[in-house]
Protein backbone atom coordinates (compact mmCIF):
# COMPACT_ATOMS: atom_id res chain seq x y z
CA UNK A 1 0.00 0.00 0.00
CA UNK A 2 2.92 1.92 0.76
CA UNK A 3 4.19 1.82 -2.82
CA UNK A 4 1.00 2.77 -4.34
CA UNK A 5 0.91 5.78 -2.61
CA UNK A 6 4.23 7.05 -2.78
CA UNK A 7 3.31 5.95 -7.02
CA UNK A 8 0.67 7.94 -6.96
CA UNK A 9 2.87 11.34 -5.02
CA UNK A 10 4.86 10.49 -7.91
CA UNK A 11 2.88 10.85 -10.03
CA UNK A 12 0.50 14.08 -9.03
CA UNK A 13 4.09 16.02 -8.27
CA UNK A 14 5.12 14.96 -12.23
CA UNK A 15 1.80 16.01 -13.12
CA UNK A 16 2.26 19.56 -10.86
CA UNK A 17 5.76 20.13 -12.58
CA UNK A 18 4.40 19.58 -16.14
CA UNK A 19 1.78 22.40 -15.64
CA UNK A 20 4.58 24.87 -14.06
CA UNK A 21 6.35 23.89 -17.09
CA UNK A 22 3.74 24.75 -19.34
CA UNK A 23 2.33 27.72 -17.64
CA UNK A 24 6.17 29.40 -18.18
CA UNK A 25 5.88 28.79 -21.99
CA UNK A 26 2.44 29.73 -22.95
CA UNK A 27 1.53 33.22 -23.47
CA UNK A 28 -0.52 35.24 -21.17
CA UNK A 29 -4.10 34.99 -22.89
CA UNK A 30 -4.22 31.21 -21.97
CA UNK A 31 -2.78 32.33 -18.07
CA UNK A 32 -6.10 31.89 -16.15
CA UNK A 33 -7.07 28.34 -17.76
CA UNK A 34 -3.30 27.57 -16.71
CA UNK A 35 -3.70 28.89 -13.25
CA UNK A 36 -7.24 27.17 -13.06
CA UNK A 37 -5.37 23.76 -13.80
CA UNK A 38 -2.72 24.60 -11.74
CA UNK A 39 -5.22 25.22 -9.02
CA UNK A 40 -6.61 21.44 -9.35
CA UNK A 41 -3.21 20.24 -9.82
CA UNK A 42 -2.37 20.94 -6.44
CA UNK A 43 -5.62 20.69 -5.02
CA UNK A 44 -4.93 17.06 -6.30
CA UNK A 45 -1.19 17.10 -5.00
CA UNK A 46 -2.90 17.90 -1.23
CA UNK A 47 -5.41 14.95 -1.85
CA UNK A 48 -2.91 12.74 -3.00
CA UNK A 49 -0.20 13.64 0.18
CA UNK A 50 -3.28 13.28 2.76
CA UNK A 51 -4.15 9.99 0.94
CA UNK A 52 -0.47 9.30 1.55
CA UNK A 53 0.16 10.34 5.11
CA UNK A 54 -3.16 8.50 6.13
CA UNK A 55 -1.60 5.24 4.01
CA UNK A 56 1.30 5.50 5.91
CA UNK A 57 -0.08 6.32 9.08
CA UNK A 58 -2.35 3.17 8.62
CA UNK A 59 0.43 1.31 7.78
CA UNK A 60 2.60 1.56 10.47
CA UNK A 61 -0.61 0.97 12.57
CA UNK A 62 -0.88 -2.18 11.02
CA UNK A 63 3.00 -3.19 11.20
CA UNK A 64 2.08 -2.30 15.08
CA UNK A 65 -0.82 -4.57 15.61
CA UNK A 66 0.94 -6.87 13.51
CA UNK A 67 4.62 -6.72 16.17
CA UNK A 68 2.23 -7.11 18.99
CA UNK A 69 0.35 -10.05 17.38
CA UNK A 70 3.61 -11.56 16.55
CA UNK A 71 5.68 -10.91 19.90
CA UNK A 72 2.37 -12.35 21.54
CA UNK A 73 2.43 -15.73 19.43
CA UNK A 74 6.34 -15.87 20.02
CA UNK A 75 5.79 -15.17 23.69
CA UNK A 76 3.17 -17.83 23.49
CA UNK A 77 5.17 -20.49 22.05
CA UNK A 78 8.45 -19.58 24.51
CA UNK A 79 6.32 -20.48 27.40
CA UNK A 80 4.97 -23.69 25.60
CA UNK A 81 8.80 -24.65 24.58
CA UNK A 82 10.10 -23.45 28.66
CA UNK A 83 7.03 -25.87 30.00
CA UNK A 84 7.76 -28.84 27.74
CA UNK A 85 11.58 -28.33 28.24
CA UNK A 86 10.77 -28.50 32.52
CA UNK A 87 7.98 -31.14 31.89
CA UNK A 88 10.95 -33.19 30.02
CA UNK A 89 13.43 -32.79 32.57
CA UNK A 90 10.77 -33.54 35.56
CA UNK A 91 10.41 -36.59 33.41
CA UNK A 92 13.79 -37.37 33.33
CA UNK A 93 14.59 -37.06 36.61
CA UNK A 94 11.55 -39.22 38.01
CA UNK A 95 12.89 -41.89 35.22
CA UNK A 96 16.50 -41.54 36.72
CA UNK A 97 14.86 -41.68 40.75
CA UNK A 98 12.83 -44.86 39.73
CA UNK A 99 16.14 -46.88 38.06
CA UNK A 100 17.67 -45.52 40.94
CA UNK A 101 15.90 -47.65 43.06
CA UNK A 102 15.70 -50.88 41.15
CA UNK A 103 18.61 -53.11 42.10
CA UNK A 104 19.08 -53.79 38.44
CA UNK A 105 21.20 -51.61 36.11
CA UNK A 106 19.95 -50.32 32.46
CA UNK A 107 22.59 -49.66 29.23
CA UNK A 108 21.00 -48.28 25.81
CA UNK A 109 22.38 -49.12 23.07
CA UNK A 110 21.42 -47.39 20.09
CA UNK A 111 20.85 -48.57 16.28
CA UNK A 112 25.04 -47.53 15.39
CA UNK A 113 25.94 -49.65 18.90
CA UNK A 114 26.80 -46.28 20.64
CA UNK A 115 25.68 -46.29 24.33
CA UNK A 116 22.29 -44.10 24.87
CA UNK A 117 21.91 -45.20 28.29
CA UNK A 118 23.92 -45.88 31.42
CA UNK A 119 22.18 -45.54 35.29
CA UNK A 120 24.17 -44.89 38.48
CA UNK A 121 24.03 -49.06 39.14
CA UNK A 122 26.05 -49.51 35.93
CA UNK A 123 28.21 -47.40 37.16
CA UNK A 124 28.73 -48.86 40.91
CA UNK A 125 29.11 -51.93 39.08
CA UNK A 126 31.82 -51.37 36.10
CA UNK A 127 33.25 -48.08 37.71
CA UNK A 128 32.92 -46.47 34.96
CA UNK A 129 30.96 -42.81 34.99
CA UNK A 130 28.64 -41.71 32.82
CA UNK A 131 30.93 -39.31 30.64
CA UNK A 132 33.33 -42.04 29.52
CA UNK A 133 30.79 -44.43 27.73
CA UNK A 134 27.68 -42.14 26.58
CA UNK A 135 28.04 -41.60 22.81
CA UNK A 136 31.06 -44.10 22.29
CA UNK A 137 31.17 -47.73 20.92
CA UNK A 138 29.38 -49.84 23.22
CA UNK A 139 32.09 -52.20 22.66
CA UNK A 140 35.01 -49.69 24.04
CA UNK A 141 33.60 -50.03 26.99
CA UNK A 142 36.54 -51.70 29.20
CA UNK A 143 34.15 -54.04 30.96
CA UNK A 144 36.04 -57.06 32.13
CA UNK A 145 33.44 -60.12 30.29
CA UNK A 146 33.86 -61.88 27.59
CA UNK A 147 32.20 -59.44 24.58
CA UNK A 148 31.43 -62.48 22.26
CA UNK A 149 28.40 -63.74 23.51
CA UNK A 150 27.14 -60.55 24.81
CA UNK A 151 27.64 -58.52 21.43
CA UNK A 152 25.89 -61.71 19.60
CA UNK A 153 23.13 -61.44 22.36
CA UNK A 154 22.38 -57.79 21.59
CA UNK A 155 22.57 -58.53 17.13
CA UNK A 156 20.58 -61.44 17.80
CA UNK A 157 17.59 -59.44 19.90
CA UNK A 158 18.42 -56.34 17.30
CA UNK A 159 17.69 -58.97 13.90
CA UNK A 160 14.68 -60.86 15.46
CA UNK A 161 12.95 -57.93 17.65
CA UNK A 162 12.98 -60.74 20.10
CA UNK A 163 14.34 -61.24 24.03
CA UNK A 164 17.44 -62.53 24.42
CA UNK A 165 18.42 -63.75 28.41
CA UNK A 166 21.79 -64.94 29.20
CA UNK A 167 22.56 -65.92 32.51
CA UNK A 168 25.36 -66.53 34.87
CA UNK A 169 27.97 -63.85 33.37
CA UNK A 170 31.10 -64.33 34.91
CA UNK A 171 32.89 -60.31 35.34
CA UNK A 172 35.88 -59.26 36.84
CA UNK A 173 35.16 -56.16 38.97
CA UNK A 174 37.37 -53.55 39.13
CA UNK A 175 38.51 -54.89 42.87
CA UNK A 176 39.55 -58.00 40.64
CA UNK A 177 37.00 -59.79 42.24
CA UNK A 178 34.42 -62.62 40.18
CA UNK A 179 30.86 -61.82 39.79
CA UNK A 180 27.76 -63.44 38.24
CA UNK A 181 25.38 -61.50 36.21
CA UNK A 182 22.12 -62.43 34.50
CA UNK A 183 21.05 -60.06 31.42
CA UNK A 184 18.31 -59.54 29.56
CA UNK A 185 18.09 -57.82 26.27
CA UNK A 186 15.21 -56.43 25.03
CA UNK A 187 14.78 -54.37 21.09
CA UNK A 188 13.78 -50.93 21.45
CA UNK A 189 12.18 -50.00 18.43
CA UNK A 190 12.55 -45.87 17.43
CA UNK A 191 12.02 -43.49 14.42
CA UNK A 192 16.00 -43.63 14.47
CA UNK A 193 16.43 -47.58 14.45
CA UNK A 194 16.18 -50.43 16.37
CA UNK A 195 18.00 -49.90 19.80
CA UNK A 196 18.80 -52.56 22.58
CA UNK A 197 18.19 -52.25 26.42
CA UNK A 198 20.33 -54.52 28.40
CA UNK A 199 18.52 -54.96 31.94
CA UNK A 200 21.77 -56.55 34.34
CA UNK A 201 21.42 -58.05 37.42
CA UNK A 202 24.32 -59.06 39.77
CA UNK A 203 23.04 -62.64 40.84
CA UNK A 204 26.46 -63.28 43.05
CA UNK A 205 25.10 -63.51 46.30
CA UNK A 206 21.69 -65.56 45.00
CA UNK A 207 24.06 -67.96 43.43
CA UNK A 208 25.86 -68.41 46.88
CA UNK A 209 22.62 -68.82 48.66
CA UNK A 210 21.66 -71.68 46.32
CA UNK A 211 25.06 -73.12 46.70
CA UNK A 212 24.87 -73.31 50.69
CA UNK A 213 21.63 -74.76 50.17
CA UNK A 214 22.00 -77.66 48.14
CA UNK A 215 25.37 -78.23 50.18
CA UNK A 216 23.02 -78.43 52.85
CA UNK A 217 20.80 -80.88 51.18
CA UNK A 218 23.07 -82.73 50.48
CA UNK A 219 24.29 -83.25 54.37
CA UNK A 220 21.23 -83.85 55.35
CA UNK A 221 20.69 -86.72 52.73
CA UNK A 222 23.65 -88.36 54.28
CA UNK A 223 23.12 -87.87 57.69
CA UNK A 224 19.16 -89.56 56.95
CA UNK A 225 20.84 -92.07 55.35
CA UNK A 226 23.28 -92.35 57.97
CA UNK A 227 20.85 -92.45 60.53
CA UNK A 228 18.71 -95.19 58.17
CA UNK A 229 21.50 -97.65 57.86
CA UNK A 230 22.37 -97.40 61.70
CA UNK A 231 18.54 -98.20 62.29
CA UNK A 232 18.71 -100.85 60.20
CA UNK A 233 21.95 -102.41 61.51
CA UNK A 234 20.57 -102.07 65.39
CA UNK A 235 17.31 -103.79 64.80
CA UNK A 236 18.98 -107.43 63.94
CA UNK A 237 21.57 -107.26 66.83
CA UNK A 238 18.52 -106.45 69.43
CA UNK A 239 16.71 -108.94 67.91
CA UNK A 240 19.19 -111.50 67.95
CA UNK A 241 19.51 -110.56 71.63
CA UNK A 242 16.70 -110.84 72.78
CA UNK A 243 15.74 -114.29 71.15
CA UNK A 244 19.05 -115.54 72.67
CA UNK A 245 17.57 -114.40 76.04
CA UNK A 246 14.85 -116.47 75.34
CA UNK A 247 16.72 -119.08 74.61
CA UNK A 248 19.01 -119.02 77.79
CA UNK A 249 17.06 -118.12 80.72
CA UNK A 250 19.62 -119.13 82.69
CA UNK A 251 22.76 -118.79 80.97
CA UNK A 252 26.11 -120.33 82.01
CA UNK A 253 28.97 -117.58 83.19
CA UNK A 254 30.64 -118.73 79.99
CA UNK A 255 28.07 -116.84 78.02
CA UNK A 256 27.76 -113.38 79.97
CA UNK A 257 30.41 -111.43 77.86
CA UNK A 258 28.89 -112.33 74.71
CA UNK A 259 25.49 -111.68 75.70
CA UNK A 260 26.46 -108.40 77.65
CA UNK A 261 28.39 -107.27 74.33
CA UNK A 262 24.96 -107.55 72.43
CA UNK A 263 22.87 -105.22 74.66
CA UNK A 264 25.85 -102.63 75.20
CA UNK A 265 25.73 -102.72 70.85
Amino acid sequence: MIAAVAALFVLAMAGLWWQVFRLSDDSSCGLALRGAELQQAVLLLGIVCVAGLSGFVLAVARMRRGTKVLEHLVNERTAELVAATQRANQTAQDKAQILSTVNAFFIGVDASGKVCEWTSQAENLFDLPLPEVFGRTFREASIRWNWEPILDAINRSISTLSTVHLDKVPIRTHEDRQRFLKLTISPLCKDSGVEAVIMGEDITGRLVLEHDLAQAQRLESIGQLAAGIAHEINTPIQFVGDNVRFLCPTPSPACWPFLTGIGNS
